[in-house]
């Protein structure tokens, strides 16, 4: 399994193998933490070629693991070739299985199902925190309307477009301060008529629910996910 992630102008990458040991199960170890310096599949590949060797493990590799990035696996149908998962197959001399990231797959499937509905959700979200982020006067004027539905202002949130389950939290403040929103937009004479429309919708916080509790669900899944992937993995040892 291959992960990385940027910091500032590092590109830091783990290798980690997972495997089956008789008298312990299933394991999962961290084999090599290092900073490369780029991340095209050619060096990637190399990369991980030479940790392989080092361990003496490149002819009992069955499977690869790793975001679903088109440097990864070459995109959704996977028929180009310059990608980690085509070179390394051919490399290994070895049919070898592509496994992609199951928290992408997890989170692909719920945006998916979440376009289904007949509104945006997260249009809804991000256009409402637009619409207050630099605004002052708004913000004041949103707390009085707080202030009379009986609930203490706090502030909107908004999203990150990259990542969607990160809608979770901005999702959970909009259906706290709903009724103050609604109040707010459907009394100002100039409001975003997508906006507007939206708080007018009777069905509008059933669709805001039935979203948080899917985003909750799968949101939850992942971290278990995560922790049976990361929390048992360790360093191997020389």
């Amino acid at each position: 399994m291959a992960y990385s992630s940027n910091h500032s102008n590092l590109k830091l990458v783990r290798l980690l193998v997972r495997y089956f040991a008789p008298t312990r199960g299933i394991q999962v170890e961290v084999i090599e933490f290092q900073n490369l310096t780029g991340e095209t599949s050619e060096i990637l590949v190399n990369h991980i070629l030479s940790v392989l060797e080092k361990y003496k493990i490149n002819e009992k590799v069955i499977a690869f693991c790793g975001d679903n990035y088109n440097t990864n696996f070459g995109g959704l149908i996977r028929k180009e070739k310059n990608h980690v998962f085509y070179k390394l197959n051919n490399s290994v001399k070895m049919n070898i299985s592509g496994v992609g990231c199951a928290a992408h797959l997890i989170n692909n499937a719920l945006q998916t199902s979440a376009d289904m509905l007949p509104v945006d959700v997260e249009s809804i979200v991000n256009k409402t925190f637009q619409h207050f982020r630099i605004f002052t006067v708004r913000v004041e004027e949103l707390k009085k309307f707080c202030n009379f539905v009986e609930f203490q202002y706090k502030r909107v949130l908004g999203s990150v477009k990259t990542r969607w389950l990160s809608l979770l939290p901005a999702l959970e403040r909009t259906i706290e301060m709903f009724d103050g929103l609604r109040s707010y937009f459907l009394s100002q004479e100039k409001s975003p008529k997508f906006l507007r429309d939206f708080f007018n919708d009777p069905q509008s916080i059933l669709y805001l629910r039935f979203i948080h509790s899917q985003i909750k669900l799968c949101t939850n899944t992942i971290k278990k996910l995560k922790k049976k992937i990361f929390g048992v993995a360790k360093w191997q040892k020389n």
